[in-house]
């Protein structure tokens, strides 16, 4: 698993250009007002 986890930060952090664990930072609240949006962020965590 920690394999795994290691694997994926690094193909992720490539590929949205950032650095550091996929989690950190302080959480951050947004307000979803539509539909099409939600489906979007429910593709991206479910992907994460």
């Amino acid at each position: 698993m920690k394999y795994l986890n290691g694997t994926y930060t690094q193909y992720f952090n490539r590929q949205h250009q950032r650095v550091g664990h996929v989690f950190q930072g302080r959480f951050k609240g947004i307000l979803v007002q539509k539909d099409a949006y939600l489906l979007e962020l429910l593709a991206l965590y479910i992907a994460l």
